[in-house]
This record gives C-alpha cells, sequence and structure tokens, in this order.
C-alpha cells in the first residue's frame, strides 16, 4: 500500500523507559507535564516498512525491546543523574534534581539553595529559585524515608497504539 505521496508508509518504534517514582517526581515539580516522563531512551528507532511488518517481524522487535529494558539499571541511571555537574544541559539538570529527590539527597539541595546567596542575582530570581529548591527540599525529605525503584514502565508506540 502507497501513502498519498505514493510512498510506502513506515512503521516507526521509539522505545523508553521510566520508574514510577522518577515519573512521579518529575510530574511533582512540574505540574503540567505528562504522567509518564522519560527517564532513559533507546538510541536506536525501529523503523520498518509497512509492506515488511508481519507478525514474525513484530515479535522479534519486541523481543529486542524487552531485552534492551531488562539490561537496563533504573538505580543506577538515578545516580548517575544526580552526580550530573550542574553546569550541563538544562533537561540534564532537570533529572539531576529529580534523581536527587529520589535518592533523598538534602544536604546537596540545602547546598544549592545557600549557594544562591552568593549569586549576583536579582531579589526576584533568586525568591524563585529558592521556591523551586524549597519544594525540591520537601520531596526529597519524603523520598529520603527509603529509595526504593520497584518497577519500570516501558513505553511503546506502534503507530499511534500503546502497548504496555
Amino acid at each position: 500500500d502507497l501513502d498519498k505521496n505514493g510512498e510506502t508508509p513506515l512503521v516507526t518504534f521509539k522505545v523508553s523507559l521510566s520508574t514510577l517514582g522518577f515519573s512521579t517526581a518529575y510530574r511533582s515539580i512540574f505540574i503540567n507535564t505528562p504522567q509518564y516522563t522519560v527517564l532513559k531512551e533507546l538510541e536506536e528507532v525501529y523503523a520498518v516498512s509497512s509492506t515488511e511488518l508481519d507478525e514474525g517481524k513484530l515479535k522479534q522487535i519486541c523481543t529486542d525491546i524487552l531485552e534492551w529494558a531488562d539490561n537496563q539499571n533504573t538505580n543506577q541511571i538515578i545516580y548517575d543523574y544526580a552526580a550530573l555537574p550542574t553546569n550541563s544541559e538544562l533537561d540534564l539538570i532537570i533529572r539531576h534534581f529529580i534523581a536527587l529527590i529520589l535518592i533523598g539527597d538534602v544536604e546537596k539541595l540545602k547546598f544549592y539553595k545557600e549557594s544562591l546567596k552568593d549569586k549576583n542575582f536579582s531579589a526576584l530570581i533568586k525568591e524563585n529559585i529558592a521556591h523551586i529548591i524549597d519544594n525540591v527540599l520537601t520531596l526529597a525529605r519524603r523520598y529520603r524515608t527509603g529509595f526504593r525503584v520497584v518497577s519500570f514502565l516501558i513505553l511503546i508506540i506502534f503507530a499511534g497504539f500503546f502497548i504496555f
């Protein structure tokens, strides 16, 4: 079958995983975000011609995806984010803060808040950043009681369908 441009359509598979804790902590800080927040993405994007996609090919792709997910150490990924420097890209800094929440690193978060005093920001910016860090600290104190990654979620998008 050809699409309206006369080309064979491709079916693409973009794969990621997360933990319930990571997604929940992220959403607690960034309220207007989706419930699912990517912890790690598979670098490879599977693209298959719609004419080549059959049950065998689909099973192989699913097997590869599940094998990849099974080989991920979500705890280590979170600790790696927690170890990132603060001069990283913005997306990584956000993940750094979320990881600090999950591991309950209240001391580092307090240090960041205290460091604001030495920065040459306007009072409004300092106040906003301090407010965000206060929210992060509150969450970190809650998570500090026990850091557990119970399970991970795999989100696989098959041409608009979700399979869990």
